[in-house]
């Protein structure tokens, strides 16, 4: 036999075996919590929703949802499994939180506040942007209340842009920001477009 032969042979082997091993273990290895493992998954989901609470705010964001708990615990018997062990013990669960906080430290990390927040994966919208969004369609609302009177005349965008920057405390509103905000109102009968740059009271 060839010395590629052997090469060849000798890195296929190992992945022979896992596929036998692996075979063998999902077929008859079926692990169960022990009690310190479900301890520890019960601490770490309660951690993780923690996460979500700010203190002296309302504001609430997603850190786990009940179907990350059933991942978590196939996750967990997965590791077990690979140990040929009966227990799922409470390192797997360690382990096993420690995969899903890289997995949502990749896709589910709000980078305005550092935080993980779902609402990323499930909306497509951090809870923190909704929040931005729903706060400068309010600001918009109340400076047209101020400065429109119904059926009156309108008013350019841009002045309106400008009053907002006045009021905003510093947070920086962009014109394509206030177009969102204004499709809002506009969506609820609040107002309307006029010529394009413009707005209206209706």
């Amino acid at each position: 036999m060839s010395p590629l032969a052997d090469n060849t042979a000798g890195c296929l082997r190992p992945c022979y075996v896992d596929c036998i091993c692996g075979g063998y273990a999902r077929k008859h290895i079926h692990p169960q919590l022990s009690d310190e493992a479900a301890e520890e998954l019960t601490r770490g989901y309660v951690e993780l929703r923690r996460r979500g609470n700010f203190p002296g705010s309302s504001k609430k964001v997603i850190t786990a949802t009940p179907r990350q708990i059933e991942s978590l615990i196939r996750l967990s018997e997965a590791l077990a499994r690979i140990r040929f062990s009966e227990w799922v013990e409470k390192h797997d669960v360690v382990e096993a939180f420690r995969l899903l906080e890289v997995a949502m430290q990749q896709s589910a990390t709000d980078h305005s506040t550092g935080t993980i927040d779902m609402d990323l994966i499930t909306t497509g919208i951090s809870a923190s942007e909704r929040m931005r969004r729903e706060s400068l369609v309010s600001a918009a609302r109340n400076i047209i209340m101020e400065k429109l009177q119904l059926g009156g005349p309108s008013m350019r965008l841009l002045e309106l842009l400008e009053e907002l920057k006045t009021q905003s405390s510093g947070n920086e509103v962009h014109l394509n920001d206030l177009r969102t905000a204004i499709t809002t109102l506009a969506s609820e009968g609040f107002v309307a477009f006029v010529h394009g740059d413009s707005v209206k009271r209706i």
